[in-house]
Order: structure tokens, then sequence, then C-alpha cells
């Protein structure tokens, strides 16, 4: 019987055999070498992805933030009506699980409500750690702030710094709003301008709808000196009529409430005086409402009428008061000053 380890296809088998065991040595000892450099990068690796992760986190977290939270704790959690959490005294006094607790079952008694949805809230816990994320995320270069459970405390923030930290979440630092989100404009030439200071100011302090009563976290002063931002912006004349106070100081804005002046030599007022008893080509306001503005059997007391309902009712607003010759813009403005200045007001 011949013997098959003589044969050809024993040889090519022993062969074969050969190549497969030297390249599995090979393959051995690259992966005796490859283990090494694994160790090295996979580290750093690791980091890498830790890292990506906390900046997709952070930036997720930044738009919950910024939808959520800016309207109370400010832009970057830079502060307003709430404490300042972007803050390094603040983040330094919590860690992470502390940070995220905060969020999802708030601080009972305050207006810091829950925000996890298994107690109400509109978070998931994923946005709620994405938030967290973003807040440590500014701790490096937070600013130090001492009064970060009441930033708005500072006395030496002017009408501007108030309004950038209370008011410009929802009207934007240029006032304009956004009508599509309801909030509206602000800015010169808007409505609310037309209204008057006291308007204002209550508006601000009682608040309105969605928008918060400053009236607990703001002084009158500071609401005053906001008002007077909004007339001015930072060109603030050295005398206003605007933003009564209480005659103390407003850092950073006149204390001046009300300017000497009267239709002898003012010609704003003087041009209200001739509208307001004699208007050119018709009936003066004073035939229907008084010489003192105080009402008459043919006309209301409108000694408290706003910017915009005196606007209203000369401009045709009101049937009785559809005037064939209407007033120039400049005229209304002249017969409500000379309203104010007559009725002892500020505006």
């Amino acid at each position: 019987m011949p013997d098959k380890r003589n044969s050809p296809e024993h040889a090519e088998l022993e062969a074969s055999t050969a190549r497969w065991m030297l390249a599995g040595l090979v393959l051995m000892g690259m992966f005796v070498l490859a283990f090494p450099l694994f160790r090295f990068y996979e580290p750093a690796q690791r980091a890498e992805a830790r890292t990506q992760q906390q900046e997709f986190l952070a930036a997720q977290g930044a738009e919950v933030f910024a939808a959520s939270c800016e309207s109370c704790h400010g832009v970057a959690g830079s502060g307003a009506i709430a404490p300042a959490i972007g803050s390094k005294d603040f983040l330094d006094s919590v860690d992470d699980p502390q940070l995220s607790q905060l969020i999802s079952v708030g601080i009972p008694g305050s207006e810091m409500v829950a925000y996890s949805l298994d107690f109400g809230g509109p978070l998931t816990s994923e946005e709620i750690t994405a938030v967290t994320t973003y807040l440590r995320s500014l701790e490096e270069g937070a600013p130090q702030m001492a009064n970060w459970r009441t930033p708005l405390d500072d006395t030496s923030l002017s009408g501007r710094d108030l309004f950038v930290l209370a008011c410009s979440r929802c009207h934007g630092v240029d006032l304009k709003g956004d009508v599509e989100l309801g909030y509206p404009d602000i800015s010169q030439g808007s409505i609310t301008q037309q209204e008057s200071d006291e308007w204002i100011i209550a508006r601000i302090s009682d608040g309105y709808k969605e928008m918060p009563r400053f009236g607990r976290v703001l002084t009158q002063d500071q609401i005053a000196s906001i008002v007077v931002f909004l007339r001015f912006g930072t060109d603030v004349p050295v005398t206003t009529t605007t933003a009564p106070t209480t005659g103390t100081t407003v850092p950073g804005q006149p204390t001046t409430t009300t300017i000497e002046a009267n239709p002898d030599n003012d010609d704003v007022l003087a041009l209200g005086e001739v509208l307001f008893q004699q208007r050119a080509g018709g009936h003066g306001c004073q035939e229907c409402h008084g010489s003192d503005a105080g009402g008459t059997p043919n006309g209301p007391n409108i000694t408290g009428a706003s910017r915009t309902a005196i606007t209203n009712a000369l401009n045709g607003g009101i049937p009785d008061m559809d005037f064939q010759q209407k007033l120039t813009a400049d005229e209304v403005e002249a017969v409500y000053r000379y309203l104010l200045w007559l009725t002892g007001r500020e505006g």
C-alpha cells in the first residue's frame, strides 16, 4: 500500500499548513506590536469622543436655555429677574447632579418651577442634562458676581444695563421686539412710545400677559431709569420731563423730573396752547373739555389722557371729533405736551 505522506497531495497540504501558520505568526506579531499603540492612542480617542459629546450636549443645552431660561436668568445666565446662574460664584457652589436637580424639581416657594416632565414640566431628562452641560461649559470664562442671587441690586446699573438684563430677552437690544412671538416693538416711533411715562412705568411694574411683574424685583427709580433709556437711549439730555422719580439719585441718569418751561418760553407749548384754546380754522379743545381739561357737559375730563388717546382723538378716532382739517404729528404732540403742562403731569 503506497505511503500517502510522500504523495504530491500531502506535500501540498503540508506547504499550505506551513503558510497559514506563518501568516498566523505574522498576524500575532502585528497584534503584539499594535497593542501598545492602541493603549497609547485609545485614551486620547476616548477623550476626544467625550469632548465631542460634551460640545454637542452644550450646543443643545444652549438652545433649550435660550427658549426656557433666558427670560428670567438672562443671556448666558448673566442674571436678570432671577439669579445669575452663569456666574462663577454660583457654578462653583454646585455640582452637576445638584444643577440637574434644581432644574428638574425647581425651588418650592419661589418663581423657579419644576422643568422635568416627571414633575409636570416641559423638559426631558436628556434636555435637562444638556442644560446642565451648557451651564458647566460657561464656567471657565464665567464672571465673578458676589451678588449673583440678586443681580439687579447693583446700584451702578444704568437704565440701559437694566434694560439689557431685564427686558432685552423679549424686546431685543434694539427694542424692536419680535411681533411673531408676541414681543412688541417699543423702539422710538412705536405705539408704546406714544404712551405717557406713567403708563409705561405701570406696565413695567405690574406686567401684562406673559410679561413679568418687574415691580417685584426693580425699584421705582430703576424702572424710571429704564423709561429714560427707552425715551432717549444713551443720549440723555441734561434736563427732561421724562421718568418721574421719588427724588433719589438714579445712577447714570438725571435727577431732574420737570422742565421749568411754559408757553412763554417753549415754542412747542406755545403751539399747544394756541391749538388747545382756539384751534386755527375751528374750535379749541377747551370749548368742550374746559380750560383746565377737567371736562364740561360737552366733553369728558381728559386730564389723565395718554399720548395714544390724544393722538387717536385728534386724528379722527372719535366720531364727534372728526375734524375736516387734520392736525400734523407735530401739532398733536404740541397739544399733548401742553395738556401735560396744564395739568401738572410729567411725560
